[in-house]
């Protein structure tokens, strides 16, 4: 979501300490004025009734700085929060150098990839900027792999999956790639058409329930778009309109029968595009709008969608979609649909073939 943060307003110290002040000053003047009334001039002895009327008096004042505070409390507490959140976080102690036995396996690794890269045969999907490649044994993987995918690859899964492949041609190492040669990633898998899920699934599913909390194995995603069903108390509405200014609600929708952006060609790419083109001009009249193919946009168009947070870039070759070869031949069979409003928004072969923000 979109959130412009309420930040409150920071109580005034100088006018709360005069309020519990102006407490106890109050119950000090009545306590005062019942001990002259009750003392005569020359007699050292407090009655005892003075006592009772004086401790009256300072158990008010008390009570009302007491009530004072508890009241202050409620308005001070969400500006502390907010101060304490705005504080800059502790500085991070610097990482600890790798061990010599660290240094030596990504040393390994590292030989390990280049030999591979270099046997590889070529494969149907490169592009001059990203090549597939074949890895011929189980990856070295080391400290610094962090992936669920390098997690979950035991020797058992990779001596099944090594020489799989879809009926499209993404084959395992495909999927694995990137988080094999990208040793930060999370995930460090992708399919690259429906078909993979099924093939793949002994490693796609540990990997989903790691990532998502999500048992494939026995659970079944259920969708209910009923906002009558939505639990969202009264308090829940009102802290929401306190601090929320807008929303996106976004769903990501693929179509049957082409790849997936990792391990499609350009020409199902620009099948895909051609699709979605078609189910862009049926829509209602209320959402019919205009599609900008990525490579076409003028400056003008590319600045005024890039300011409304409208523009996705391409992968950078660190991140996991351009590990993966998500972003090869960019920005062919990409682009951009939206109404006049801008209250419809889709992407086309980004990281999904259509991602819908409304």
């Amino acid at each position: 979501p979109d959130l412009k943060p309420h930040v409150p307003r920071k109580p005034s110290a100088t006018r709360t300490g005069r309020m519990y002040r102006s407490a106890f000053q109050s119950a000090a003047r009545a306590a005062g004025r019942t001990f002259k009334r009750n003392m005569s001039a020359g007699d050292q002895k407090i009655p005892g009734n003075v006592g009772l009327e004086v401790g009256v008096g300072l158990a008010i004042g008390g009570a009302c700085a007491y009530g004072l505070k508890s009241s202050l409390d409620k308005d001070i507490a969400p500006w502390a929060a907010h101060s304490e959140a705005a504080k800059p976080a502790p500085a991070k102690a610097p990482p600890a150098a790798p061990s010599a036995g660290d240094t030596a396996a990504m040393d390994k690794f590292l030989a390990w990839a280049e030999a591979q890269k270099a046997a590889s045969p070529a494969d149907a999907k490169d592009t001059a900027d990203m090549k597939f490649y074949t890895f011929t044994e189980l990856p070295p993987f080391t400290a610094k792999h962090k992936s669920l995918m390098a997690k979950h690859l035991t020797p058992e899964l990779w001596a099944r999956y090594q020489n799989v492949k879809s009926s499209k041609g993404y084959t395992f190492s495909n999927a694995i790639q990137c988080g094999v040669l990208k040793p930060h990633l999370g995930v460090g898998m992708t399919a690259g058409d429906e078909e993979c899920f099924e093939l793949f699934k002994d490693l796609i599913y540990p990997i989903v329930k790691g990532w998502h909390q999500f048992d494939a194995y026995t659970q079944k995603h259920r969708s209910d778009l009923n906002p009558i069903h939505l639990n969202f108390s009264r308090e829940q509405q009102l802290k929401f309109g306190e601090y929320v200014e807008s929303t996106r609600i976004r769903a990501a929708r693929n179509i049957s029968g082409f790849s997936l952006p990792a391990g499609s060609s350009v020409e199902e790419r620009l099948e895909v595009e051609t699709v979605l083109k078609q189910a862009f001009s049926s829509l209602p009249e209320e959402l019919q709008g205009s599609y900008f193919p990525l490579g076409e946009l003028t400056a003008e168009q590319e600045e005024e969608l890039q300011a409304g947070g409208f523009l996705f870039q391409k992968p950078g070759p660190m991140q996991l979609l351009g590990a993966a070869g998500a972003g090869r031949s960019w920005p062919d069979g990409r682009g951009i649909f939206h109404n006049p409003s801008n209250t419809v928004l889709c992407w086309c072969n980004e990281e999904d073939q259509c991602r819908i923000i409304a």
